[in-house]
C-alpha cells in the first residue's frame, strides 16, 4: 500500500519552462494534478493548500481507527478487528524477491 504525497518538478524541453505538480495515491494507484509553472506563487500556495487537505483526511481516518482500536481494548473484544485488511501486516507471505528456500 502506497501512502502520501507531494509536490513534484517536471521539465518541458518544448517550452524550455519547468511545472509543478501535486502527487498522490489513490487506490492504490499514483495520480497527478497540474499546478502551474514553479516560479508562480499561486501554484506553490495550491500545491501547499492540497497536501495540507490530504493529510488532514489522513489524520481524520488515523483517528477514527485509533477510537475503534481503544473501545475494542476497553470493552475487552478483541475476537474480530474491524482495522481494514489493507492495514493488517501480511506476515504469511514472503516478498516476491526473496527466494523459495530458506538456509
Amino acid at each position: 500500500m502506497a501512502l502520501g504525497c507531494g509536490i513534484s518538478r517536471k521539465y518541458n524541453k518544448k517550452t524550455n519552462s519547468v511545472f509543478l505538480y501535486y502527487w498522490c495515491y489513490k487506490d492504490g494507484k499514483k495520480s497527478e494534478k497540474y499546478l502551474g509553472k514553479v516560479d508562480d506563487e499561486g501554484a506553490n500556495l495550491k500545491g501547499a493548500r492540497e497536501m495540507l487537505s490530504h493529510y488532514r483526511n489522513q489524520d481524520k481516518e488515523l483517528h477514527r481507527l485509533i477510537g475503534t482500536l481503544e473501545l475494542q481494548i476497553a470493552a475487552g473484544n478483541t475476537r474480530k478487528s474491524t482495522i481494514p485488511t489493507i492495514l493488517r501486516p501480511n506476515t504469511k507471505r514472503k516478498p516476491n524477491y526473496l527466494p523459495d528456500f530458506e538456509d
